[in-house]
């Protein structure tokens, strides 16, 4: 059972779409298109080289951002959207969301709805460390927020080794497939290294990188 989690087979993928049809895995299509997003934003120093690269392929993303994080890092969000960077909801805390009551769960979420103010339609969150339950996702829905929880994750924020990390979601990706990478620590910049050989790898593979809305309008 580890192993199927750690590697997560697209069959996995599938069989937890068709039971949780309000979470957002993949899509299915037969088009190059692929969503690349980054957990834990923003850093002062990281996040900006990490905008650095993707200004420098033509490539958007989408930024799950940490609501205690926004304050002193304002112009880096405001820079994310200038550059066509879709802004997530990813709570106001690094904490495992799973784990909070009904009550502080609303209460994070409308705290960082507040702060972030996350662009696209529908709007996004990812919960911290990317459990839900069903509760969870009725509460957002009603505050207009769809969750977004992705299909390729290499466990970048573990393993911090670049080469392996862009080899497995090169090997791993697929037309329609959410990748899941972090920033958020000086300790991860890593992340540029792995985006600077995953881009352009996948690139001249044909794929073109949306961000989550974009790749959610063709489903």
């Amino acid at each position: 059972m580890v192993s199927i989690f750690w590697f997560q087979p697209r069959y996995l993928a599938r069989w937890l779409a068709r039971w949780n049809p309000d979470v957002l895995f993949f899509i299915e299509t037969d088009q190059k298109v692929i969503a690349l997003t980054i957990d834990d934003s923003p850093h002062p120093n990281l996040t900006p080289r990490i905008l650095d690269v993707l200004q420098r392929f033509d490539v958007r993303a989408t930024f799950f951002v940490l609501g205690d994080r926004v304050a002193g890092n304002e112009e880096i969000l405001t820079r994310m959207r200038a550059e066509g960077h879709q802004l997530g909801n990813h709570m106001m805390y690094d904490r495992r969301s799973i784990l909070l009551s009904r009550e502080r769960f609303t209460r994070n979420l409308e705290a960082a709805d507040a702060l972030i103010q996350p662009t696209g339609v529908p709007k996004w969150f990812r919960p911290g460390s990317g459990w839900f339950s069903g509760w969870m996702i009725e509460q957002a829905l009603a505050r207009g927020y769809r969750c977004c929880v992705g299909s390729i994750y290499p466990h970048d924020n573990k393993l911090r080794r670049p080469n392996w990390i862009a080899r497995t979601v090169r090997e791993r990706a697929y037309p329609g497939a959410i990748i899941v990478l972090h920033d958020g620590h000086p300790k991860r910049e890593y992340v540029i290294t792995v985006l600077e050989g995953l881009i352009p790898a996948l690139q001249a593979k044909g794929y073109e990188f949306l961000t989550v809305s974009e790749l959610y309008a063709l489903k």
